[in-house]
């Protein structure tokens, strides 16, 4: 499901207000350009993008392939290891 929007836009100001970006510092952390987000802002975005801007303003950092290495080593909570 795409990002519509008012979600998008939302997203830019909830970044604008709590850490102080820029909508420039909003394009370099999604990777795209400044008339990207212009027009995100208009028409919505991409549903990647919307998983990105949730991970950004969540701070989860991006996936490593030492994360995957990570998951299979970790032990649940009956002392089985994970899958």
């Amino acid at each position: 499901m795409d990002m519509d929007a008012s979600t998008f836009s939302a997203w830019v100001a909830y970044m604008k207000a709590t850490r102080g970006w820029s909508d420039k510092d909003c394009t370099e952390r999604l990777g795209c350009g400044i008339n990207q987000v212009a027009r995100w802002r208009r028409t919505g975005a991409p549903h990647y993008i919307g998983l990105a801007c949730a991970s950004l303003a969540l701070d989860i950092p991006a996936w490593t392939a030492q994360d995957t290495m990570n998951a299979r080593t970790e032990k649940d909570a009956h002392g089985t290891q994970a899958v």
